[in-house]
């Protein structure tokens, strides 16, 4: 095998390995939190407070079914630097926080008071 073809293989499997890590984490708190909860009357309330539009939190189905497909997207896009987030990943961004401070009962400023102090 030629170096080039070396690196690419172990990187490759680094990646892969990565995903499954990824993976493991996301069906951890899918065990925990998504399955458990019904977060929608909760997010009508959290939604209010939004800088951007969200109609929806999504169920515990569809919640995997954007992960999968952003993380499937993340692992085969090699673009350096800065990109703004589309609509995908911020409703499930916003859909698990919003299961997060279900859950935990937080309010879900908090977040981000906790994050800067």
């Amino acid at each position: 095998m030629k170096e080039e073809e070396e690196v690419k293989f172990r990187d490759e499997r680094e990646l892969s390995a990565l995903m499954k890590r990824l993976r493991e984490k996301f069906y951890e708190f899918h065990r925990k939190y998504v399955a458990q909860i019904n977060p929608k009357p909760f997010f009508n309330e959290l939604k209010k407070d939004l800088l951007i539009k969200l109609d929806q939190v999504l169920d515990a189905d569809t919640i995997s079914d954007y992960y999968e497909k952003i993380l499937q997207r993340t692992a085969f896009t090699v673009k350096p630097g800065r990109r703004t987030w589309n609509d995908d990943e911020n409703l499930l961004l916003v859909s698990i926080a919003t299961y997060i401070c279900r859950a935990e009962e937080k309010d879900f400023t908090s977040l981000v008071t906790n994050l800067f102090n």
